[in-house]
Parts: C-alpha cells; structure tokens; sequence
C-alpha cells in the first residue's frame, strides 16, 4: 500500500463548486454605525449537517461548468438566486471515505444574492444566517475557508483584520472617504471536511 494512499492504494479526485453570497443593507434610520442594524454587507453562512458553519456548495454534474454548480447549489440549498461578480480562491483539501483517499477542489465565486428570502434545504443544511463580515469570520468553522471568506471581503471593500484590527469597515469609511462604495461586479479541527 502506498504511504497515504486508501487500503486499496488508490485515490480520487473530486471537485465541487460554492459560493461567497453577499448582499448590500442600508442602514436603519437613527442606528449608529457598529449597531447590528447598521448598514453595510452581510455574507451568507450555512450550518451544515454536521454542526459546522460554512459556505453552500455541493458537487459539480457530468458536463457543468464549476459557476453554474455553484449558483444551482445556492439555489437548491438557500433558495437564493445569485449573481456571480468574481472567481475566489479555491480550497483543496483531502479526506478518507470508505478506506478511499480522496482529494477535493472546491471552486469558489463571489455571489451578489439578487434575493434575501432564505429557504433551507433541510435534508442538506441545519440552517442559514446572514452575517456580518465579523461574524461571518468569526463563526466559520472550517479554517481553510478563512482566505476565500477574506478575499470575498476585499472584493466588496472591506478590510481583512491584521493583528487586532477592526473588522468590516470599508476601506474608504477607514480612509474617511465615504459609506464604503457600492456592491461590485462573486471542521472544527482547521479543514473544510464535509464531503
């Protein structure tokens, strides 16, 4: 058997599409910023079938382009219709399923939500939140999706925390420049591990 390998030696490749869904609030009349009716973006975090916060994705079908995954996994789980404004990092990771050594890419895009009605897909997902960059960040379960989570946020404006700073303020509110700007034109134990 090889080191690494499945008790068969062998290994699959796998890939799997999802997405950064955001959607762009204006503030509540008389709310001070930093308030939760403040104004701002929130990014939409599923709680998976095991208990984890994360991303919706789900496989990519024989023939499917990785962004029409993505997109008719958000629908079919969320119930929300997305466009997509921008390729994010991907993330590759490996687990073992049925003595199989697997390898997974997962294909991730910057998706404006065009709704905020969320309906769950219960035999796939626990529930859904629309969070706050900072509590989207802070709620991830998964450490390997904390880059594509930061990339979403630089692509919309907002600044990634570096050692103690504060999160989700646009660049341009950080500056003094402004509200931030407009929408643009897409386990526990440190690894994305659902399958």
């Amino acid at each position: 058997m090889v080191a690494g390998r499945g008790e068969d030696g062998t290994m699959v490749e796998r890939e799997a599409a999802g997405g950064v869904v955001y959607r762009r609030v204006r503030p509540a009349e008389g709310v001070p910023a930093g308030d939760a009716g403040a104004g701002g973006y929130r990014f939409l975090m599923i709680l998976d079938a095991y208990g984890h916060w994360c991303l919706p994705k789900g496989g990519i079908e024989p023939g499917e382009a990785p962004v029409d995954a993505a997109l008719r996994e958000i629908r079919e789980e969320t119930g929300i219709v997305g466009s997509v404004q921008d390729a994010l990092p991907p993330v590759r990771y490996q687990f073992f399923d049925r003595g199989q050594e697997v390898h997974k890419t997962v294909h991730y895009f910057l998706v404006r939500a065009l709704n905020d009605n969320l309906r769950i897909q219960r035999e796939e997902i626990r529930d859904a939140a629309w969070l706050s960059f900072e509590e989207a960040l802070a709620r991830c379960s998964y450490e390997n999706l904390r880059p594509t989570l930061e990339a979403a946020g630089e692509r919309v404006g907002l600044r990634v925390p570096r050692d103690g700073e504060p999160v989700g303020e646009t660049v341009a509110e950080a500056r003094g420049d402004g509200d931030g700007g407009s929408e643009t034109a897409h386990e526990t134990g440190g690894r994305e591990g659902q399958e």
